[in-house]
């Protein structure tokens, strides 16, 4: 690929100047489906863009058990290598390649000085890292308050793009859906009783993809009975009080996390933090503006502490 062609992958770059800029100092390299592109724990030396295909961004606990929580596509940034680079910290999870992939790595050391020189590759960093932390906010908002039976239908409609075959074995959607293999087990069982799917080694087929997308649409669906709590916690008292506490996260009164932050409430929180993180790096370079941290934590979560204690909620009432 030439090198005035990656650039095509990113169309909001078209400053002249900054294009020539990236050209020269980006070095493009393709990698194989399954190679590793960062592993946890190693120090970021590159800023990352995806040119073309995909990786997949995998964080595992102490025990092994990992979830998916994000992957880049063409034209994408990936969210860790931005922040891992900015706050000078090693990597917190591991990607690899979902399929074969080209991509452009920018060094640290052009990275910071266009973040500090170039207005246009600042908007260009930051509308990105804005936009994967919407989509990291769609996975934990997902765990934290949709049933297990509405994300296995989501996800096998997703992984079947429109045929009726899903090619993945149980561990792997259970690292999509990030929980235990035997919750996936007895849910994809309860399915297949069903009529909805049909389960192959290593490979679903879908009987009633219309029936998979009423319950994927249904997010007060209630399956065949079975609570998601009880299953998470028989799966975790399998194992360590680390994953236990993982998969249970209760609050007072054995309750799960209850959302108190609306839509709205929470967009404004995503902006604000990232306009606040923006000025520890840029303009008045103040420790101040990691308060940001607070806001897009909160607005990944969708649950507010000071709400939860003063029973303030800016959800739509149902």
């Amino acid at each position: 690929m030439q090198s005035q062609c990656w650039l095509d992958a990113f169309p909001t770059l078209c400053d002249p100047a900054l294009r020539l800029a990236l050209e020269k100092a980006c070095r493009v390299v393709s990698l194989p489906q399954g190679a590793p592109v960062f592993g946890m724990g190693a120090a970021p030396t590159h800023f990352l863009m995806v040119v073309e295909g995909e990786a997949v961004v995998r964080q595992y606990s102490e025990r092994g058990r990992a979830i998916v929580l994000y992957r880049v596509r063409r034209g994408q940034t990936c969210i860790l290598t931005t922040s891992c680079l900015i706050s000078d910290e090693a990597y917190p999870a591991e990607a690899l390649a979902q399929s074969p992939i080209q991509a452009a790595l920018l060094p640290r050391g052009a990275f910071d000085r266009l973040l500090s020189e170039s207005g246009d590759f600042r908007r260009f960093v930051f509308s990105s890292l804005g936009a994967r932390l919407a989509d990291l906010m769609s996975v934990i908002d997902q765990i934290a308050f949709a049933r297990m039976e509405v994300r296995l239908c989501q996800t096998l409609l997703h992984l079947a793009k429109g045929a009726d075959l899903v090619t993945a074995t149980q561990q792997e959607l259970a690292e999509e859906l990030g929980g235990a293999r035997e919750a996936v087990n007895r849910r994809l069982a309860d399915l297949a009783g069903r009529g909805l799917i049909e389960l192959h080694r290593g490979r679903i087929r879908l009987l009633d993809p219309a029936g998979l997308q009423r319950i994927a649409e249904d997010a007060e669906f209630r399956g065949s009975g079975i609570p998601d709590l009880c299953d998470e916690r028989t799966d975790a008292a399998a194992g360590s009080g680390a994953d236990a506490g993982m998969a249970l996260a209760p609050t007072s009164g054995d309750t799960p996390m209850t959302r108190n932050i609306g839509t709205l409430d929470r967009i404004l929180r995503l902006v604000a933090g990232l306009v606040l993180l923006a000025v520890v790096f840029v303009g008045p370079k103040t420790p101040f503006g990691l308060i940001g941290l607070v806001l897009i934590a909160t607005a990944a979560m969708g649950w507010c502490p000071p709400y939860a204690l003063f029973g303030i909620s800016t959800c739509k009432k149902s």
